[in-house]
């Protein structure tokens, strides 16, 4: 049973990979994104075993890095993403904020960042609209029900709250409050990309800043960070994609090649 779903992932990897490099496809405009801190979620779950990842840094290397986990470069490396990520403080409660960070861009936001470079490259015709959720309000119910506030950042799933109704959760807020306007402003964003393939239309834009697209030929990645104050950045968490780019270029022959 295992070797089967092991067989199946394989071939939807293979898929995948088929369709990042078809190039025939038609002129079209995308949204994505992540959450500031999306692996907060994930934390939830390995913070019961977090003396593990001290005792084991291997464990923190992951699968898309082609490299034997028992070798002596895995052990390597597994030490070089802990010092980056914990420092001398490790794997502990007190430093769970990092933790995140690591989770975040090992299972969220490098993916994308490596997904947004191949729309570039293979996908030319592509425009793309990057954007990171940062904002911490009444709305954001997984980080509440993970008992995660007094950390900063947004958990993962947090972004829905404030552009869909739950069946199962109150999502009312007063007119007044920052989740009220919040919400606005992001069914606005997402109803002006459903209707004109743009965002923020001269004519029709909810925020005070232009949400700048990204194509094909441009060197930097453009995101619009989602928050009290909307903003434009360009390369968010450059020094993180570095680290990552380094690693993937060294054992997968390139950034843009983390296929397991």
């Amino acid at each position: 049973m295992v070797e089967t779903i092991l067989d199946f992932l394989a071939y939807l990897m293979l898929k995948v990979q088929q369709v990042n490099f078809d190039l025939n496809h038609h002129p079209m405009m995308v949204m994505f994104g992540t959450t500031s801190s999306d692996g907060m979620t994930m934390t939830s779950y390995f913070k019961k075993n977090l003396q593990t990842y001290n005792d084991d840094k291997v464990k923190l290397v992951p699968r898309s890095v082609h490299i034997d986990p028992m070798s002596k470069d895995a052990k390597q490396l597994g030490e070089k993403i802990f010092d980056f990520y914990l420092g001398e403080r490790g794997a502990c409660e007190s430093n769970l904020q990092q933790f995140f960070n690591l989770m975040t861009d090992s299972y969220f936001f490098i993916p994308q960042t490596i997904h947004a470079r191949l729309n570039q490259l293979y996908h030319p015709n592509i425009t793309q609209y990057l954007y990171e959720f940062d904002f911490d309000g009444k709305l954001n119910f997984l980080k509440k029900a993970l008992n995660m506030t007094k950390f900063k950042g947004s958990c993962h799933f947090d972004d829905l709250s404030y552009l869909y109704r739950h069946q199962i959760i109150d999502v009312s807020v007063r007119e007044d409050s920052r989740e009220y306007q919040m919400r606005k402003k992001m069914c606005k964003l997402w109803t002006n990309f459903a209707k004109y393939g743009n965002p923020t239309p001269l004519m029709n834009n909810p925020i005070s800043t232009k949400w700048e697209p990204v194509k094909s030929n441009d060197r930097d990645l453009k995101y619009l960070i989602l928050n009290d104050n909307p903003r434009t950045v360009k390369n968010i968490h450059s020094e993180r994609i570095k680290f990552w780019r380094e690693i993937f270029e060294k054992y997968n022959g390139s950034f843009l090649n983390p296929i397991c």
